[in-house]
């Protein structure tokens, strides 16, 4: 698996929990906002809401994969991430720039 499929399915997941949070799937989320009662263009923004925050997060966690940013209390480091190939995944600031392109540079 390459640097970019690793980020590419994490947008995927990523996707699919606002899928899940909004079609009124058994989800605790879900459920949270259903209690809400919102109108369907107060659930529309508040699902570019939810969007922008796991986008946000998603970075901030793979930045920190690639060494690229602290995590929590964790100072900056390096980490090293394979995949079931032992192939590694994490190299020289791909995955902050995979990331990028996958969380913010996308319509």
């Amino acid at each position: 698996m390459s640097t970019e499929e690793f980020v590419k399915n994490v947008h995927k997941e990523k996707d699919n929990l606002l899928r899940v949070y909004f079609e009124n799937q058994n989800s605790e989320v879900s459920n949270q906002i259903n209690t809400m009662e919102l109108t369907a263009k107060q659930k529309e923004k508040l699902n570019k809401v939810l969007d922008i925050a796991l986008s946000d997060l998603c970075f901030t966690l793979l930045s920190a994969l690639d060494g690229a940013t602290s995590l929590g209390d964790l100072e900056q480091t390096d980490y090293t991430l394979y995949d079931e190939d032992e192939n590694e995944l994490v190299q020289n600031g791909q995955m902050e720039l995979a990331a990028y392109e996958y969380f913010f540079n996308r319509n």
